[in-house]
């Protein structure tokens, strides 16, 4: 009874042709993809931020493990209590066990050169910092302090002193 003449008008009125009636369907298609790879590329960033921030805490932890061995090392050369200069160990190993310090192990070794009647001491300690740690101070495990391949999450930092007795 009554003709359809809506469409006929809508499209003589803006100048469309009956085949761009569905191009807002693509457009919206198009859009939708747009904003999931956005929100994937997003998740992508956000991940990888939260493994690079465990990787500093990690390596802030070894950083300052290889400087308690250092400082320990030191200690055992030069004791406060009687003020002479004691021989260095040539290498030894500790576990951390303090809070913070949770499965990290330090290696130090210390050697010495005297010239000239004058004692110099290089002391080098590498702190490593890993899940699933096999040793402990009573028994170590060499292997702890060494960052393999086949380890998921490790960081090892290593520091070096040099000291001179007088």
């Amino acid at each position: 009874m009554y003709p359809n003449r809506s469409v006929n008008m809508f499209t003589q009125k803006f100048g469309l042709a009956g085949k761009q009636l569905g191009s807002s369907l693509i457009i919206a298609v198009f859009i939708i993809v747009v904003m999931s790879l956005l929100a994937a590329s997003l998740s992508r960033n956000i991940s990888s931020s939260s493994a690079q921030v465990n990787n500093e805490v990690l390596g802030t932890r070894a950083l300052f493990a290889a400087e308690s061995g250092n400082e320990k090392a030191l200690a055992q050369i030069f004791p406060t209590a009687t003020g002479a200069v004691s021989s260095c160990v040539a290498s030894q190993q500790m576990y951390l066990t303090t809070i913070g310090f949770g499965q990290c192990t330090v290696i130090s070794t210390c050697t010495t050169q005297i010239s000239g009647g004058v004692s110099y001491y290089y002391i080098s300690s590498t702190g490593a910092c890993k899940a699933g740690m096999s040793g402990n101070n009573s028994s170590p495990n060499s292997t702890d302090a060494l960052c393999l391949s086949s380890d998921k999450v490790c960081v090892s930092r290593t520091v070096d002193v040099e000291a001179k007795a007088f």
